[in-house]
């Protein structure tokens, strides 16, 4: 059995530095360990369709979960998460691939 290649968004690194002390460190092993995916104009606007899809509902939600949605729908990729909150985004996106981990 070959293993897949997991893919991090940009934002979900952001989401594990931001409160270490040796961030540059912390991201450097992330960098190697996994494929980054950075946001891109299509992302952009794949989030902020979310974003006023959600605003409609009355639904709130992080801004940095909907930022790694829209990367993961843009490049049909399955979310692994342990987030409920990415459940309120696929009610409106219902594209998108959700794996809830314990």
């Amino acid at each position: 059995m070959q293993a897949e290649e997991v893919y991090l968004s940009v934002i979900s690194i952001y989401e594990y530095i931001r409160y270490k002390k040796d961030k540059k460190f912390y991201k450097t092993k992330l960098e190697q360990a996994f494929t980054v995916l950075q946001l891109d104009n299509n992302i952009l606007e794949k989030a902020a369709e979310i974003f006023t899809k959600l605003k409609e509902k009355g639904t709130p939600v992080s801004e940095n979960d909907i930022y790694i949605a829209a990367t993961a729908l843009a490049y049909d990729l399955e979310l692994y998460t342990k987030d409920t909150d990415y459940q309120k985004i696929a009610e409106v996106e219902p594209k998108l691939k959700l794996k809830f981990i314990e």
